[in-house]
């Protein structure tokens, strides 16, 4: 019985079209996916939160400027490139162009250097992995992140 059930799901959830004249998923992008949760989260701010459970909900409404991959290793995400200064004091993020926040206003260098900073100020995990450290606008597409210090795990080299 469980077997048939689970066959049943399997085969609804992989077809590709429905007879009410669906169209496949090279066709359209879009929609609708609910997922049920087994607690409530404190806050949905990632700069106030230390809870698992609320960062592993927010990954999935919020883009980074580095990702993981499926080996662990930082990767750019909305970044398109990183440089590390040789003495490590100064990360220099090259922004991807033409992301669109919801309201359809592009995301600049300005906006990232406020979301990152209000980071460094509110979050205890980035008090205590970038104590001193300050984002910048270089240009429109260009963020700087200046560290007091260098510290060894901000980001590993394979990003750079």
């Amino acid at each position: 019985m469980i077997i048939s059930v689970l066959f049943l799901l399997i085969s609804v959830g992989c077809s590709k079209s429905s007879s009410s004249g669906g169209t496949s998923s090279e066709d359209s992008y879009g929609g609708s996916l609910n997922i049920a949760i087994s607690v409530q989260p404190p806050t949905l701010d990632a700069h106030l939160t230390t809870s698992s459970d609320a960062i592993e909900i927010m990954r999935n409404i919020y883009e980074t400027l580095v990702t993981q991959n499926k080996d662990q290793q930082a990767v750019p995400m909305l970044a398109e490139s990183i440089e590390t200064s040789e003495d490590g004091l100064t990360y220099t993020f090259k922004l991807r162009e033409g992301i669109t926040f919801h309201n359809g206003k592009e995301m600049t260098s300005e906006d990232v250097v406020v979301s990152m900073n209000r980071w460094l100020e509110q979050s205890s995990r980035a008090k205590l992995l970038l104590s001193g450290g300050k984002f910048e606008t270089a240009d429109e597409y260009t963020v700087t992140l200046k560290l007091a210090e260098a510290v060894t795990d901000v980001l590993p080299e394979s990003v750079t």
